[in-house]
């Protein structure tokens, strides 16, 4: 056997290890039970996971679609700045993200029956809920992360 047909045959040996090893991790169902990261399949669902938690929630409705040009520079960056100001807050809190931007109609449904709930007209709009689950501020308009911090921060020490 060559040198050369012994280096590739090795290689293949050791891809082949390598998927096997790690095709576990890539077989997993994306919906079992026991994977941390899973994510409820509808807005509510994510809400009312967040809220049996003991966290502060920060309930968005935004707009998540970049079939709008004039609009997705102003909604991207609302996005980026909310992760980044409620990631400050580690585990204190739990982000939940509704995209008012869906196409499905049981989805616009359910979307249209939360922000009755909550009173939201206007998009952005960013509901801080305390751990006892009422609505402590509302911001609507143009993220303002300082507001935001300060806010969150005094909810996150008063629990």
């Amino acid at each position: 056997m060559s040198k050369r047909l012994r280096i590739g045959f090795l290689v293949l040996v050791i891809a082949a290890a390598a998927a096997l090893m790690a095709w576990p991790y890539l077989a997993k169902d994306k919906d079992s039970e026991d994977d941390p990261v899973s994510t409820p399949e509808t807005p509510r669902a994510a809400l009312d996971q967040a809220l049996t938690g003991d966290r502060v929630v920060i309930l968005v409705f935004s707009f998540d679609s970049e079939c709008c040009p004039s609009t997705e520079p102003f909604f991207s960056a609302y996005k980026k700045s909310v992760y980044e100001s409620a990631g400050t807050f580690g585990e204190d809190v739990q982000l939940v993200w509704v995209n008012t931007g869906v196409e499905s109609p049981e989805e616009q449904q359910e979307i249209q029956e939360m922000a009755r709930e909550y009173g939201v007209t206007h998009i952005p709009a960013l509901l801080v809920i305390d751990k006892n689950k009422q609505v402590v501020e509302s911001l609507v308009g143009p993220f303002d992360a300082a507001l935001f911090e300060e806010i969150v921060r005094r909810e996150v020490e008063t629990s």
